[in-house]
C-alpha cells in the first residue's frame, strides 16, 4: 500500500500542510508545492528537506521526508549562478568564510575564556559587556605593534627600521604565516615580526596590527556568547559585528569604538569598495552599513546582480543541513537588517567622527586614515567667503566654433556637441586644452576663471586647472598624473576623484589639491601639495552631474607678498587663501602672461571628463 505523510511547509510565514506520498519524485513534489504556493518550480529552495543536502535532487529522484517534518520554502526568483567571477576575488571571500569556521572551536573558545577577567564573564547587559571587553582587549591585554623591539637579548632597544620582508620559517608556517617583516636596529642587529594568522598563537604573543587584533578579538567575542561576525574591507581593515537587540553593532577593538560605522568613511576618509561580513552561517555584502556614498564607489570586481546572486549561491550550501529553528531565526535577522537598510540613506557624517587613533602618526597618515582632511574641511567650513564675480571678461569660451579656433587641443582631447572632451570614457587616455594667447595673470591684480565640468562616472583618474608657462604643446603623464604631472614651470589645480595611495599618496579618492614644483616638472605626489579640501559633506565629483566651479587668484605687491589661491565648489568654499605666489613659482618678472588651460587623464579605470562652459576675467 503506497502510505502517504503530511509536511508542513512553511512560506512567507505562513503553513501548508501538503500530503507527499512515498514514491514521490522530487520534480512531483515541486508541482505540488507550486499548485499550494504559486512559487515557480525554478525558483523553489528547500531548506532541511532530508536528501537535499549541498545540492538539489534530480528530477527523478524520490524524496524522503517525514512524517509532520517542517520544510522551509524560499522564492529566489533572481537567483542564478554567476556568468563570471573572478577567481582572486571568489578565493578572498571562500578562504575568509574557512578562517571564520576554524573559531567554532570548544578548546579554542575556553582558552581565550580562561584569559577574560571575571566581571566581563558575570555582566549580564550584552551592550555594557561588550564595552567592557573593547576596553580591556584594547588598554590592558593586546598590544599595537608599529616596529618590534629588537629581539637581541642585550640590545631590546624599541627602535628597529624595516629594511623588507622574507619567506617564513617551517616553524613560522605551523601559526600560518605567509609573510614575515624583517627590521634593523642601530646596532644592526635583524628582528623578524612573522604576521600570525592562527589566534591560537596570538593568544600568547598579543600583539600586532589590525589582522591580528580583530583576529583574535573574534574569537573573544565568540566565547562570551556573542553571535559576532567578521568584518573585510577591501581597502585593508578589519573589524566585527555583534548582534545586540536585534541589530547588528559595529565594534572595532582598534580602536575600541562601538556602533559608529561611518567612522571609517566619514572620520579616517577611507574611500570604500567591497565590506564583506562573515559570520558562521552566512555571507553577506555589508558596505551600505558603511558608507553613504554607495553608488559612487569603486566596485567594478564584479556586477552588482552577479555579487547577489553568488552570495545567495553560497548561504543555500552553507544552511542546506541547519536545523529548521536555526534557520529561521538567521532568516529572521536577516529580515531586520534588510528593514534598517531601507533608513540608511537619511544618514549624515556626525560631528563628532574622528581619524584612525590606531597605529603610528607616520603609519596613518601614509594611509591617508588620520582624518586631516576632515580637520581641514571643518576648517573650511569656518571660513566661507562670497562667490567672486567676473566684472572685466577676458575670454569666454562660448561656442563650438570658438573653441575650434581658439584653443590648442593636445593628447585625446576632443570637442563634442556636450563640451570639451578632455578624455573619454576609455582607458589609458591623456588630453588637455590650453587658450592660445596666453592670458595677463598679474597686472589686474590676478584673474577670476569660471567653468563647468561634468565627469562620468566612478571611474579614474581626475582632472586639472593648469597655468603653465612651459609650452602650448605641453601635456603630461596619465593616470594618476592628471595629464599635468611633467608639465614643467607650471601650478596645477587638481580635481582628483581615485585615491592613488601608492604613487602619490593621495588623501583621499575626492578632493581639491593645488600641486606646484615651480620650475621643476610638475607632480601629483601629495609631497608637493600647498594645501587640498573637500567637496561639501565630500559629494563625489565623478558623480555624472554637472558642477560649477570658480577660482580666484589675488595677487600682492611683490614677490614676498602674500598672493592667495581661493576654490569654489557648487557654491562651497573648498580651498581658502592657499598662498601661492605664482608670479615668483613661475619666474614671471618680465612676462606676467601664460598658458592657461585644463588637462584630465583615465588610466586602468576609466572615466569621461567634460568642460561644458569656461570663462576668465577679473
Amino acid at each position: 500500500m503506497n502510505q502517504s505523510k503530511t509536511i508542513n511547509l512553511i512560506y512567507n510565514d505562513k503553513e501548508y500542510l501538503v500530503e507527499v506520498e512515498n514514491e514521490c519524485t522530487y520534480e512531483d513534489f515541486q508541482i505540488l508545492v507550486f499548485s499550494v504556493t504559486d512559487v515557480d518550480p525554478t525558483f523553489q529552495r528547500f531548506y532541511y528537506l532530508s536528501n537535499s543536502k549541498l545540492r538539489d535532487p534530480s528530477p527523478t529522484e524520490k524524496i524522503i521526508v517525514l512524517n509532520n517534518q517542517k520544510i522551509l520554502l524560499s522564492n529566489l526568483k533572481s537567483f542564478k549562478l554567476p556568468i563570471k567571477i573572478e577567481n582572486g576575488l571568489k578565493n578572498k571571500i571562500e578562504g575568509m568564510y574557512r578562517n571564520m569556521i576554524s573559531y567554532n572551536s570548544d578548546r579554542l573558545q575556553q582558552m581565550a575564556l580562561d584569559q577574560v577577567p571575571l566581571e566581563i564573564k558575570k555582566e549580564k547587559d550584552l551592550k555594557r559587556k561588550m564595552l567592557m571587553l573593547l576596553d580591556w582587549f584594547k588598554n590592558e591585554y593586546f598590544t599595537w605593534t608599529n616596529s618590534p623591539e629588537c629581539s637581541d637579548i642585550k640590545c631590546g632597544t624599541p627602535s628597529t627600521s624595516s629594511v623588507g620582508s622574507d619567506r617564513p620559517t617551517f616553524e613560522e608556517q605551523s601559526h600560518q604565516v605567509s609573510i614575515v617583516e624583517v627590521y634593523r636596529c642601530a646596532s644592526n642587529h635583524v628582528t623578524r615580526f612573522p604576521r600570525y594568522n592562527s589566534v591560537e598563537k596570538l593568544l600568547s604573543t598579543k600583539c600586532g596590527r589590525c589582522g591580528e587584533w580583530a583576529n583574535a578579538f573574534t574569537l573573544f567575542s565568540i566565547a562570551l556568547g556573542f553571535t559576532t561576525r567578521y568584518i573585510l574591507d577591501f581597502t585593508d581593515h578589519v573589524w566585527n559585528e555583534v548582534y545586540i537587540d536585534g541589530r547588528w553593532i559595529h565594534v572595532d577593538s582598534c580602536e575600541a569604538t562601538y556602533d559608529s560605522p561611518l567612522t571609517y568613511e566619514g572620520g579616517w576618509g577611507k574611500q570604500l569598495s567591497y565590506v564583506f561580513a562573515f559570520e558562521f552561517n552566512g555571507i553577506y555584502d555589508v558596505t551600505s552599513r558603511y558608507s553613504i556614498k554607495l553608488p559612487h564607489l569603486n566596485r567594478y570586481l564584479i556586477s552588482e546582480s552577479d555579487l547577489t546572486n553568488y552570495l545567495n549561491h553560497l548561504n543555500h550550501q552553507i544552511r542546506s543541513t541547519l536545523p529548521f529553528d536555526e534557520l529561521r531565526s538567521i532568516l529572521n535577522r536577516e529580515f531586520l537588517e534588510d528593514n534598517e537598510k531601507q533608513s540608511y540613506h537619511q544618514r549624515t557624517y556626525s560631528s563628532d567622527l574622528t581619524g584612525r587613533i590606531s597605529g603610528s602618526s607616520e603609519w596613518r597618515n601614509n594611509r591617508g586614515e588620520s582624518g586631516n582632511n576632515n580637520q581641514q574641511q571643518q576648517q573650511q567650513q569656518q571660513q566661507q567667503s562670497e562667490i567672486p564675480i567676473i566684472l572685466k571678461p577676458i575670454y569666454s569660451l562660448d561656442s563650438i566654433s570658438k573653441a575650434r579656433e581658439s584653443l590648442k587641443l593636445v593628447g585625446n582631447c576632443d570637442i563634442t556637441k556636450n563640451g570639451i572632451c578632455l578624455t573619454p570614457d576609455e582607458n589609458d587616455r591623456v588630453g588637455g586644452f590650453w587658450i592660445k594667447e596666453r592670458i595677463d595673470i598679474i597686472s589686474n591684480g590676478g584673474f577670476i576663471c569660471k567653468f563647468k565640468f561634468l565627469i562620468k562616472t566612478n571611474g579614474a583618474d581626475g582632472m586639472a586647472f593648469v597655468i603653465q608657462n612651459d609650452s602650448i604643446n605641453s601635456l603630461g603623464i596619465g593616470g594618476c598624473g592628471l595629464g599635468y604631472q611633467g608639465i614643467r614651470n607650471s601650478i596645477a589645480i587638481e580635481f582628483d576623484t581615485y585615491p592613488t595611495k601608492d604613487h602619490c599618496k593621495d588623501p583621499d579618492g575626492n578632493h581639491i589639491s593645488i600641486h606646484t614644483r615651480s620650475l621643476e616638472p610638475n607632480s601629483s605626489h601629495h609631497r608637493f601639495s600647498l594645501g587640498y579640501g573637500n567637496p561639501k559633506n565630500n559629494k563625489p565629483m565623478n558623480d555624472g552631474i554637472e558642477h560649477e566651479c570658480f577660482i580666484k587668484y589675488s595677487t600682492s605687491n611683490g614677490d614676498d607678498g602674500d598672493s592667495t589661491i581661493d576654490v569654489w565648489l557648487d557654491k562651497y568654499q573648498v580651498l581658502y587663501k592657499i598662498k601661492a605666489n605664482i608670479q615668483k613659482l613661475l619666474n614671471l618678472h618680465e612676462n606676467k602672461s601664460c598658458f592657461i588651460g585644463m588637462t584630465a587623464s583615465t588610466g586602468g579605470l576609466k572615466q569621461a571628463h567634460i568642460i561644458s562652459g569656461f570663462s576668465i576675467g577679473y
